[in-house]
């Protein structure tokens, strides 16, 4: 029996939520991924031969962040990359709630133990007639919860992240083997993030109030939390992740 549990695809994508009338150029966003943040080794291991580390790569400029190696040649590593649109959205005034970017959230399967739990985000906002400049910057870590599948519910076996400095805002959530995105809304003052806005599609994610797993229901807790741990423990370096 395999334990899964999911890939990521983030994918930045610029537009405002509340259309501004400050005086001024459009807005331009730039996100990068910061090479020495996650602690992993840029050879891939020998999964094979018994090998098993946390794996990742960068793309060029920061643009794209994989990691983990791939459980088979039909699933795809995790990965986070960013893509900008929106042109011609106007810039926030001083105090106005914006969407600065949304995230795509992608699960997939990846072999157990070459996984990586955090990366740091930087997001820089400019006034297009200012490119020299950024209005704002929100630097933060992400973290990644790479849930056990133990078959209890979608929402128990759903993989997740959240923004450590930031708890009161929950978390992001996607059923496996499934994809969709969240706004991540911002205010302009520099770049104060405000929390996760809608869910393109609630039908196979969500916003959580809270940053932990889903726990395991009350009846049969004891017996049925040793099991899930000893299977949990068992097929750990398995492709479950």
């Amino acid at each position: 029996m395999t334990k899964l549990s999911g890939n990521i695809v983030f994918t930045l994508s610029v537009g405002l939520l509340i259309a501004s009338t400050a005086a001024g150029g459009t807005l331009v966003t730039n996100a990068y991924f910061d090479a020495s943040s996650p602690s992993c080794n840029t050879v891939p291991p020998d999964t094979g031969g018994g090998e098993y580390y946390a794996y990742c790569s960068l793309g060029e400029g920061g643009s794209a962040f994989s990691w983990g190696v791939a459980s088979g040649p039909e699933f795809s590593e995790n990965l986070l990359s960013y893509d900008f649109s929106g042109e011609g959205q106007a810039v926030p005034a001083v105090g106005e709630f914006f969407t600065a970017s949304t995230l795509l959230y992608r699960n997939g399967t990846i072999v157990g133990d070459t996984e990586v739990n955090r990366i740091r985000l930087t997001i820089e906002a400019f006034d297009s007639d200012d490119l020299g400049t950024p209005f704002g910057t929100f630097e933060a870590w992400i973290e990644i919860v790479n849930s056990p599948n133990l078959g209890i519910s979608p929402e128990a076996d759903a993989d997740f992240i959240y923004f450590p400095d930031f708890p009161q805002f929950g978390s992001f959530r996607v059923f496996e083997e499934s994809e969709t995105s969240v706004e991540l809304i911002f205010q302009r003052g520099s770049l104060i993030f405000q929390g996760f806005g809608a869910v393109t599609d609630p039908g196979v994610g969500f916003v959580s109030p809270s940053i932990f797993p889903v726990p395991e229901p009350a009846s049969g807790l004891t017996f049925g939390g040793a099991l899930a741990a000893l299977v949990w423990r068992r097929f750990r370096r398995s492709a479950y992740r």
